[in-house]
């Protein structure tokens, strides 16, 4: 055989290979683009509680959360083929990494005054533009059940509230671009109340979860009293994790 045509094989080998790799991001399902727009929600999350003054600042458990949950969407994304999702992915990791020039720790915040608005509008807007990619593949993507897309939705809902609520909490920034604004906020709400109430009776998973929201929902909607950053989160994260195991196991 000829170099030539040996170059020729090669070539329509890689070409091969590539359509292969595009046919893997093809089959992606809705649900697996649900767990990235969740991992992409609890890494700004838990940024952002861990360095608010007004809450409980420097919790390494919040610093591992929203490290481990970044390692695990760049890897999942990159399993499921999804270039353009890794590139945005990447992104958001850069601007996470610039967060070590803010304090990461007591001590360190009262040496200095911390440049929130330098670096943590750039995670949320990173976030905000994975986030408009990851929609436009959830429509895309091997659609699930009426019923699971019923409990993505409500997950994702309490998703926008809870980031809402963390924004809104975290002093020294201007960034009403990413905040709900109050009708939205109430609307909302109205959905989550009545979506949970729907939910299906005798899941011990679910059957709770309308409490725990009533619990905490007093915070988001009386912002400025009352701040519990580091509560809201767990809470919500909580509910919208039960929500997406359960949209897990459900058949497509």
């Amino acid at each position: 055989m000829s170099k030539a045509n040996k170059k020729t094989l090669l070539y329509l080998g890689l070409c091969l290979l590539v359509s292969m790799c595009s046919a893997v991001a093809t089959g992606a399902s809705q649900h697996d683009i649900q767990q990235l727009r969740s991992l992409s929600y609890s890494v700004v999350d838990n940024a952002l509680v861990f360095h608010n003054p007004l809450g409980t600042p420097y919790d390494p458990s919040n610093a591992q959360a929203y490290q481990h949950d970044l390692q695990q969407l760049m890897l999942k994304a990159q399993s499921l083929g999804l270039s353009d999702v890794s590139a945005r992915a990447k992104q958001l990791s850069a601007v996470v990494a610039d967060l070590q020039h803010l304090p990461q720790n007591a001590a360190d915040s009262r040496a200095t005054i911390p440049a929130y608005r330098q670096w943590l509008p750039q995670v949320i807007e990173q976030h905000a533009a994975l986030l408009t990619l990851l929609d436009q593949h959830y429509t895309n993507a091997t659609p699930g059940s009426a019923e699971q897309q019923a409990l993505h939705q409500l997950s994702w809902d309490l998703q926008r509230l809870s980031l809402h609520y963390q924004i809104t909490a975290f002093p020294y920034m201007s960034v009403q671009v990413w905040m709900l604004d109050d009708s939205t906020l109430n609307a909302l709400d109205a959905t989550v109340q009545q979506r949970l109430s729907q939910l299906p009776a005798g899941d011990d998973n679910l059957d709770k979860l309308a409490a725990r929201y009533h619990f905490v929902r007093g915070y988001l909607l009386k912002t400025g009293e009352n701040w519990a950053p580091n509560a809201v989160q767990r809470y919500l994260a909580g509910i919208a994790t039960a929500l997406d195991n359960a949209a897990g196991k459900l058949p497509l």
